[in-house]
């Protein structure tokens, strides 16, 4: 029973987190405005696209400066993939919730100690990966933020990144505006990009954990009541068969991007690090944000391939 409660509170704090950044309203309340549509406009729109926007276009002016271009370029994918993955949770919002919702049904629930033991490896992997990821994320958000700081070039009004923006940041307050407006959205866009990957990957734990505990019911059949719960495990693969289609319904274009975005990010980062001095902060930052993308991408690998496997 701790385990199945265990289980239940690690996709609740993932809900809870996606909750906060205003990507979790009601079912019912989706199509309505309300303040929490209010709250997901300030939070999505004007934080995080709002951060990312102007990021973007100063890369497309900068894109023959080598130097530059390779700066922006690593962090810029993951920013640019995150707002399509935000926009892509607001789109399928009935579908998501309908998911976690039917978690709860009957077939899904764990009923032996043997279905806990059966769970808890694929648990450990996800807990591991996810408070990693979570980590390695806040560790880099904080170095990207507080690194003009750190190399004192915040006194030559420098910002954490370079974009473009329709007044002058040289000038105060609207350089600290700047600076206060793109470290919050930094910190948004990790914690949105943390949870709502380790939501997905827990969806998918799900599934491999259903396939198990079905292969196990399968085996212990009670011979005298051979009709009655065969007809029960088939139902229940319909619906492990159908919560899986849903899943991916929802999440395969985010996969596809995400392992395209990985691939360009980390290859990116790389090549960056050899341009700066190893002993230096931004040299730090790159480190842990290569570090960072290679746990987030091992999420998918690892509990994507449980599932095929299973």
């Amino acid at each position: 029973m701790e385990t199945y409660y265990e289980w239940k509170s690690t996709i609740k704090i993932n809900i809870f987190v996606l909750k906060l950044m205003g990507l979790w309203a009601k079912i019912d309340d989706s199509r309505r405005f309300n303040l929490y549509s209010l709250y997901t406009v300030i939070t999505i729109i004007f934080f995080l696209y709002g951060s990312t926007i102007p990021q973007i276009l100063y890369l497309v002016f900068v894109r023959t400066d080598l130097d530059t271009f390779t700066k922006l370029m690593f962090n810029m994918m993951t920013k640019s993939l995150l707002c399509m993955k935000a926009l892509c949770l607001l789109q399928n919002a009935k579908i998501i919730q309908r998911l976690v919702e039917s978690m709860n049904c009957d077939l899904f629930q764990v009923k032996t100690i043997k279905h806990w033991k059966l769970i808890r490896p694929a648990l450990l992997i996800w807990r591991t990966t996810y408070f990693t990821f979570w980590s390695l994320a806040t560790v880099t958000s904080s170095m990207w933020s507080i690194a003009p700081i750190l190399d004192k070039s915040f006194k030559e009004h420098i910002l954490p990144f370079l974009a473009l923006y329709s007044y002058n940041i040289k000038k105060s307050p609207l350089y600290e505006i700047s600076y206060v407006h793109q470290v919050i959205g930094l910190f948004i866009t990790a914690t949105t990009d943390t949870n709502l990957d380790s939501l997905i990957a827990a969806l998918m734990m799900f599934i491999g954990a259903q396939c198990d505990i079905l292969c196990d019911n399968l085996r212990n059949v009670d011979y005298k009541r051979f009709k009655e719960q065969l007809k029960v495990c088939m139902k229940h693969h319909k619906e492990i068969l159908s919560f899986a289609a849903e899943s991916n319904h929802f999440f395969n274009m985010i996969a596809l991007g995400q392992f395209f975005t990985t691939g360009v990010s980390v290859a990116t980062g790389m090549f960056r690090l050899s341009m700066v001095s190893p002993m230096s902060n931004e040299s730090y930052c790159v480190l842990t944000f290569v570090t960072s993308m290679v746990v987030q991408v091992f999420l998918y690998c690892w509990f994507g391939n449980e599932v095929e496997l299973k």
